[in-house]
């Protein structure tokens, strides 16, 4: 449905921000760019237009740059739809550029208290069918998905991360969530970006994917599990949030051999394994070949001067005739 009622926009809006597990100035300014957004919705369409980034940025004192993320970020989160791409003046041919259209959707059953601005899509009399395309749709709105990058972004092969090595590059943050996401088997249903992004303060306070999977399953100082609730979660990317929560602070308190280690730890352990093994070679004893005619003939002398000495010994005890 397409929302035509700021209030309730509004509501959406800070609904689907405390669900982020964001920090507290990060999350004020982000509000403060949606509530500008907001701000330009017309009451008889729900269209957002007129408002550029450069406005946007301003609300909260940020740059574009970071207003074209939360924007990209909206949208996949189900938020806002684009009904019109921006357009330079060059393009245009006119004196100013035009800037993108926006629509501030809800999907699924309405949770909300009932608001005269919600537009029903599924109401020919007063219907907003809107897609990602600008063109209309050929079936209601409300049957089909408003927009599908997110999930098909979210599509992507989990990279084999060691469980034990704390993330410190963002490529390293990537498939270090990429691999996490897999364990719980939730890799196809959340948006990598977007777990990346929420996971970035446990790496930074030295958790690895091994110590973050026991927080998911265990609460602080008590072994019972919590059971699975991730891999059937409408939100699984919120329960996790909210399954981490109680461990802010307190990683001290995962077992020891959950740990994180810093730096490639696989690479340290196969060097010190090959090391190893080179210390016990070069301590055992080294022994001659038995294949030289030197060595054969050292033996016999050994082997002739040992029966000589016990023969004379022997003949010395009057078991035998003295040698001539």
């Amino acid at each position: 449905m397409v929302v035509t009622d700021q209030p309730t926009a509004l509501r959406l809006v800070e609904d689907l921000v405390d669900r982020e597990d964001w920090r507290a100035d990060l999350r004020a300014t982000r509000l403060a760019m949606l509530r500008r957004l907001v701000g330009g919705m017309s009451w008889r369409t729900g269209l957002i237009t007129g408002v550029t980034r450069t406005q946007l940025g301003e609300a909260a004192g940020r740059r574009v740059r970071t207003v074209s993320k939360l924007l990209a970020w909206a949208v996949d989160a189900g938020l806002l739809v684009v009904v019109e791409r921006g357009a330079s003046a060059s393009f245009l041919g006119s004196r100013s550029n035009r800037a993108p259209s926006y629509a501030v959707v809800h999907h699924g059953p309405v949770v909300l208290p009932p608001a005269p601005g919600v537009a029903q899509v599924d109401a020919p009399d007063h219907a907003l069918p809107v897609d990602g395309s600008c063109n209309p749709p050929q079936v209601a709105a409300g049957t089909t998905p408003l927009t599908t990058r997110g999930l098909l972004r979210s599509r992507e092969q989990p990279t084999d991360w060691p469980a034990w090595q704390i993330p410190a590059t963002g490529r390293e943050r990537t498939a270090a969530a990429s691999t996490l996401l897999a364990r719980m088997g939730v890799a196809h249903r959340v948006p990598l970006w977007r777990a990346r992004a929420m996971l970035r303060r446990w790496w930074d306070d030295g958790a690895c994917v091994a110590g973050l999977l026991h927080a998911v399953d265990h609460l602080p100082g008590d072994a019972t599990p919590r059971g699975d609730a991730i891999r059937g979660a409408a939100n699984p990317l919120a329960v996790l949030g909210h399954r981490l929560r109680p461990w802010r602070g307190r990683l001290a308190e995962l077992p020891a051999h959950l740990a994180g280690l810093h730096g490639d730890y696989r690479a340290r352990q196969a060097a010190a394994l090959a090391a190893g093994t080179a210390a016990a070679a070069v301590s055992e004893p080294t022994r001659a070949p038995m294949t030289t005619p030197e060595v054969r003939a050292t033996a016999r002398a050994e082997l002739g001067a040992t029966l000589l000495a016990n023969k004379r010994r022997r003949a010395a005890a009057g078991t035998a005739p003295a040698p001539a």
